[in-house]
């Protein structure tokens, strides 16, 4: 009996391109052997033959799978202040057994629609179980979070997931929301990724200048800010704060101008991956992250879905198609941020995000290309294969 299994299309997504008439061909581990074309097909014996185009698996940047309860919970268009405040309100309304179930239920519908990679923000060990059992590799970001956070509260967690041997990093959610000891506390925990919430709003920005909205939240509420009035913008506290030998994806970038994106990526070199979610942005704001300006940047961009708290779905696929709709990217920009430029930066490039020889990335096929123009049809949907 072959052990071997051979998959061909009309099309395949390549580090270089589109290639045509492709011929993948997987041991029994899943693991690419070989990568050819073919000139007829049915010549090959015992291949496998799909109309459409192959993807290597897909990689989710960003989510927060622990969320998945929250589906529908949050009212769309309010805007930033209002998403935390609802967000605050009602996520602790739910038992731990509806949290289990609704993360279980997306981390299933994720690897059938072709994602074999995430990473994932945990503020608890909700996820840990299915985790385990790594059909999904998952990266799971250990978040502090909250003004009043202690250097030390991450500490328990952290432990929790060394015991049930998923791997992680801790890391600060944002610049807004922590100050000074414990955002340094988390930046010095380790030296493995970290995954920061950057300019998702404008507010964020404001805040820095002791005006608006999130500003005026906080004041309200007596919250301690002791970083204000030490650095002059989110950009400027990444920098100072975090060493450039550091790998970071900032997550959102709704409304980073070409200034910050520039001193962000000389800081940080090949180590920095912007992370677009731009139907997170679409619902929880009306905007969207300047998608074409970081591509002519010529830095990594990678895409996520955020949570399902401001999302309909955890499609990459849905993200690619809103990018190419209204964001000015081309598919093949959008679907290599979907595959390869997620896996560099999650650092697990050596076995997922393309298909390569000795790389076992999953095979995912994609239907419902309009290759003449380059574009998805209404009707396109993604499948796994392998």
């Amino acid at each position: 009996m072959n052990r071997y299994r051979r998959i061909a299309a009309h099309y395949a997504l390549m580090p270089q391109g589109l290639m045509e008439r492709p011929v993948v061909t997987l041991d029994g581990e899943g693991t690419i052997v070989a990568v050819e074309r073919y000139d007829v097909v049915d010549s090959h014996y015992g291949t496998e033959f799909y109309s459409g185009m192959l993807l290597p698996g897909m990689v989710n940047a960003h989510t927060h799978l622990e969320l998945s309860y929250l589906r529908g919970r949050i009212v769309a268009g309010g805007g930033f202040v209002q998403f935390a405040g609802q967000l605050t309100a009602v996520r602790d309304g739910f038992s731990r057994e509806e949290m289990e179930s609704a993360a279980e239920f997306w981390d299933a519908r994720m690897f059938a629609d072709g994602i074999s990679a995430v990473g994932d923000v945990a503020n608890s060990d909700v996820t840990f179980g299915l985790k385990r059992r790594r059909r999904v590799h998952y990266h799971t970001f250990l978040e502090t979070y909250g003004l009043a956070a202690a250097p030390d509260d991450i500490a328990p967690l952290r432990a929790e997931a060394a015991r049930c041997g998923i791997p992680s990093s801790v890391t600060p959610h944002s610049t807004y929301s922590l100050n000074e000891e414990a955002f340094d506390a988390a930046v010095g925990a380790s030296d493995g990724l970290l995954s920061v919430h950057f300019m998702e709003n404008r507010e964020e920005a404001e805040l820095f200048g002791r005006r608006g909205r999130l500003y005026e939240w906080y004041a309200g509420r007596g919250l301690p800010m002791d970083f204000i009035g030490s650095y002059t913008s989110p950009a400027d506290r990444i920098i100072r704060c975090v060493p450039p030998s550091r790998r970071i994806l900032l997550i959102h970038n709704t409304f980073i101008t070409q200034e910050d994106a520039s001193a962000l990526a000389a800081h940080f070199g090949d180590g920095l991956t912007f992370v677009l979610c731009s139907r997170s942005n679409r619902y929880i704001n009306d905007a969207a992250p300047p998608a074409k300006m970081l591509s002519q940047a010529g830095v990594r961009v990678a895409l996520g879905t955020d949570s399902l708290a401001s999302n309909t779905s955890l499609s990459m696929l849905d993200e690619v198609h809103a990018l190419c709709e209204k964001g000015g990217v081309s598919l093949l920009t959008a679907l290599g941020w979907a595959t390869l430029a997620g896996a560099q930066a999650l650092g697990i490039d050596d076995r997922f995000g393309s298909l390569e020889v000795g790389k076992c990335p999953g095979i995912v096929l994609l239907e419902g290309v309009d290759v003449a123009t380059m574009s998805l049809r209404p009707e396109a949907k993604t499948r796994r294969i392998v």
